[in-house]
């Protein structure tokens, strides 16, 4: 393999009402996305917001769950 150098900046977008943005930000990178969430249901609405929001954009979307090992849930609030 030949050698080479990846560097991902990383853009943080806060502020209320932002998340409607997210089908323009993403789009920025491509036509696909995937999505990636644990079984907790206090975050089932924002991901389908989010989902929603992603195909009216008109992003092509995949999911995958994340099942997280005893002990290591997420704490919301």
């Amino acid at each position: 393999m030949k050698q080479f150098n990846f560097h991902q900046s990383t853009e943080i977008v806060f502020g209320k009402g932002r998340v409607s943005e997210a089908g323009e930000i993403v789009s920025t990178y491509g036509r696909r996305c995937l999505m990636v969430s644990t079984p907790d249901a206090l975050l089932v609405p924002p991901y389908e917001r989010v989902k929603m929001i992603l195909t009216n954009a008109g992003l092509c979307i995949a999911s995958a769950g994340v099942t997280l090992p005893h002990g290591m849930g997420m704490a919301v609030g």
